[in-house]
């Protein structure tokens, strides 16, 4: 990436490798958007630590606590669509300004991310909801249904702009795909897709935006921005040099 647009500084990130950190604004695909940095959860981090240090529960003991919070979920989610119904504490009853949203995003952008819980890509991007296209997988990787979801969304629905957002701590990195295929013939499955798993972030990405790059379905290729955001700062990282990345 060029830099244009960065008002940062250049540091160590995933991996050891160098990027460029971005504290005031970032220009993701043209836009200049605030990067909010998202703070840690104190009570999540001590749960996590204390799930660590706790001896192992057993599966028996394990069943009830489960289904009780299977039921907490399940009363939380009618809750929120109740909400919704009456014009309550949900996410549209909080942004009556924004209503009513039309179906092509506002901004022409289009955002592929991984499916990882800690993520909230309107967020981190400073977008708000009706802004963006948010297409999302395991990894954030660039795979032939994030093509289709993304030439759907250019030729169908006007996007022009695609930020590739993934993140520290990915399930996927270090993971392998023979295991996982193991896994998958243990019981009887041979699916036609991989896991995608890999070694480097940083790599995965250039090897993503180069992949878009290449995509003849998509007919805007030119205005693509990468960024891995670490999960444990809250902030976005532009890793330095993609070559054309700001179009």
């Amino acid at each position: 990436m060029r830099g244009e647009g960065f008002a940062g500084f250049v540091g160590v990130g995933v991996e050891g490798e160098p990027v460029v950190g971005v504290v005031g604004a970032v220009a993701v695909a043209g836009l200049d958007l605030p990067v909010v940095p998202v703070e840690p959860d104190p009570a999540g981090v001590d749960a996590a630590a204390t799930s660590a240090t706790a001896p192992a529960e057993s599966a028996a003991a394990a069943r009830p606590r489960a289904a009780t919070e299977a039921k907490r979920l399940h009363t939380r989610l009618l809750t929120a669509v109740k909400g919704s119904h009456n014009g309550g504490a949900s996410r549209w009853g909080r942004l009556p300004a924004l209503m009513p949203l039309a179906a092509q995003p506002r901004k022409r952008l289009a955002v592929l991310t991984c499916m990882d819980a800690r993520i909230d890509p309107l967020s981190i991007l400073g977008l708000e909801l009706g802004d963006a296209h948010i297409i999302r997988n395991a990894g954030g990787l660039v795979t032939q249904d994030a093509i289709r979801s993304l030439s759907a969304s250019q030729r169908l629905l006007g996007t022009r702009k695609i930020a590739l957002v993934m993140h520290s701590g990915c399930g996927l990195c270090g993971a392998s795909d023979d295991e996982f295929n193991s896994l998958l013939a243990s019981d009887g499955a041979a699916p036609d897709w991989r896991l995608g798993a890999f070694q480097s972030v940083t790599e995965a990405l250039l090897l993503g935006v180069a992949r878009l790059r290449a995509s003849r379905e998509l007919p805007h290729r030119d205005d693509i921005q990468a960024f891995i955001f670490d999960t444990d700062s809250g902030v976005l990282h532009a890793p330095e040099l993609i070559e054309g990345a700001s179009g």
